[in-house]
């Protein structure tokens, strides 16, 4: 995603620190910025890059909107991009 023009400056990897508490750790989640206008480029990205890494099954999808509102979603790469849009928009829209 860090190569899409949509997400330039909006992508980083948050690494869980090693168990004696060093930095360094396994990267365990990834933070994107979005909004309602990148949310669909979001999802397209995230369902093809879970169609390629079959191992991981499903993740789950955390996004918070601009009040503060929260949605927690469990989605893999089989699940349908208008849906997960249509429920992304208009959290990143409730402002």
């Amino acid at each position: 995603m860090s190569d899409e023009d949509e997400f330039h400056g909006c992508v980083s990897l948050r690494e869980q620190p090693d168990w004696d508490g060093e930095p360094g750790g396994v990267p365990d989640a990834v933070v994107v910025v979005l909004c309602a206008d990148t949310a669909s480029a979001f999802v397209t990205s995230l369902l093809t890059w879970l169609s390629r890494h079959h191992a991981l099954g499903r993740v789950t999808l955390t996004a918070r909107g601009p009040s503060g509102r929260e949605i927690e979603l469990e989605c893999g790469a089989e699940d349908d991009a208008t849906a997960l849009v249509g429920i992304l928009r208009p959290l990143l829209d409730d402002g």
